[in-house]
Order: C-alpha cells, then sequence, then structure tokens
C-alpha cells in the first residue's frame, strides 16, 4: 500500500498498484482492487492491468465484461509470448453467453 502512494517513480507505483489489486481479488476485495487498477496509468502495464480487471470481473460473476477485459489485454501481447497464451486460455475458458455466440467468440 505504501509504495503505492510514495514511490517516487510512477512505474514504481503501477507495480506496486498491480500487485496490490491481486492481493485484493485472493482476500474477496473485489471492489478495491478493481478501484486499485483505475489509478495505474502506465502504458508499459496497461495489458497486465487489463488481465487482472478481467480476474476481478469473472470473480464477481460478470463473464461478458471479463471477456471484454481479457480481450484488452491481448491486445498489446506479443502473439508468441507465454503471457498471451494464459490469458487466451483464461478467455477461452468463459463460458459462453448468447451474444458472445452471435458475435462468433
Amino acid at each position: 500500500q505504501w509504495a503505492k502512494t510514495e514511490a517516487e517513480l510512477p512505474e514504481l507505483r503501477d507495480l506496486a498498484a498491480l500487485r496490490l489489486a491481486r492481493v485484493q481479488l485472493e482476500v474477496g476485495e473485489t471492489d478495491a482492487a478493481l478501484t486499485t487498477l483505475d489509478a495505474v496509468d502506465a502504458v508499459g502495464f496497461a495489458s497486465q492491468a487489463a488481465e487482472i480487471r478481467g480476474d476481478v470481473l469473472l470473480a464477481q460473476g460478470k463473464a461478458s465484461a471479463a471477456r471484454a477485459a481479457y480481450e484488452l489485454a491481448l491486445i498489446d501481447l506479443e502473439a508468441s509470448s507465454s503471457r498471451r497464451q494464459l490469458v487466451e486460455m483464461k478467455r477461452d475458458d468463459l463460458p459462453v453467453t448468447s451474444a458472445t455466440a452471435k458475435a462468433g467468440g
């Protein structure tokens, strides 16, 4: 928590926010995790923030919103990266909704 607000480098604040959001998710503080993720503004962490947001939304039972977050996370990930494969797996494991089926995904 301290690093999220007190670190001098913005990148360190964003990294601390990402880690804090993961902890908040693990202890069931999903609304707090989403608020924490809103503070992440470095472009270099956008993909990670979107992935964690997808995890949080899924924990809240919002599969469609989680799918959108995972899709956003995939935008900046290289096709060969292991992180991309993990996010694709998370996305593909989501339940298919009627809206998803109509969209062809």
